[in-house]
């Protein structure tokens, strides 16, 4: 998790204790206090942690050893194709969380990661966030994406291939976002490991992120991009790109199968 957003989880949960402090010290009673900032600790908790989701589609069998990788902000010229390159000289498959204003501009890429047997899912059209968001901008910015993407599939002929999947950016979402979602069976996919490859600390750091201790089933989020930039830092991309054979070595050494992040929908 980048210190950015360390910092303001931090401050959610300061906060959250000052405001059952104060409740308790008003009312006299620790109780009154306590159940309604719990109520909102944990609303919080829902909007702000990814993996926190008691309604998620994801559906994880630990019997098996199950990996997933996960790349989201492109389409990128030239760091999307190179990522495509290593997965096909590994011969793994993956799913890629596209921003629909990139993928406009990129349509030729973005039919090369349908083409080499990847999957594409929604990141929003403009990488907003949208815990806060009406549901006209949800509409807008999911709604739009999907059919955007549903075309795609159904140009190259891959209709029935097509599963409308979608990542909230930063992971934050809103009851108002999963029942839009559950309305248009449209399957929220958070992930078990982020690495956070975009704030560029460098290859070794992405590796152990993404290999330290692994479960039995782990969803890796990576990028392709950075939010809407048509650009990236070496660093970043190297980081990336330095490291992602080696994960994948690393995965297929332990016994594990990569599977399309679809797959663990239920």
């Amino acid at each position: 998790m980048p210190i950015g957003q360390k910092i303001k989880v931090a401050l959610y949960i300061i906060l959250w204790f000052v405001i059952s402090l104060s409740i308790s010290m008003l009312t006299s009673s620790i109780l009154i206090g306590f159940i309604p900032t719990t109520i909102v600790g944990v609303w919080a908790i829902y909007l702000f942690y990814p993996k926190f989701d008691p309604f998620s589609s994801i559906r994880f069998d630990n019997s098996k050893k199950l990996v997933a990788l996960t790349f989201d902000d492109g389409p990128t010229s030239g760091f999307t194709e190179a990522v495509l390159k290593i997965l096909k000289e590994k011969s793994v498959k993956a799913s890629f969380f596209m921003i629909g204003e990139k993928a406009d501009k990129n349509k030729d890429l973005v039919l090369q990661v349908l083409k080499e047997g990847h999957e594409i899912g929604a990141h929003t059209y403009t990488h907003k966030k949208l815990h806060l968001a009406s549901l006209e901008e949800i509409k807008e910015q999911v709604g739009g994406t999907i059919q955007m993407i549903r075309s795609i599939y159904a140009d190259s002929n891959k209709a029935d291939e097509y599963r409308p999947i979608f990542r909230a950016p930063h992971g934050f979402k809103s009851l108002r976002l999963k029942t839009y979602l559950r309305r248009q069976q449209i399957a929220l996919v958070p992930w078990t490991r982020g690495v956070w490859d975009t704030s560029e600390p460098g290859h070794e750091w992405v590796f152990e992120k993404a290999t330290h201790a692994p479960g039995n089933n782990e969803i890796l989020l990576f990028h392709d991009g950075k939010g809407l930039s048509d650009t990236v830092t070496s660093l970043q991309k190297d980081g990336l790109l330095i490291a992602l054979p080696k994960v994948i070595d690393f995965y297929k050494n332990k016994g594990y199968t990569f599977i399309k992040v679809s797959d663990f929908i239920r």
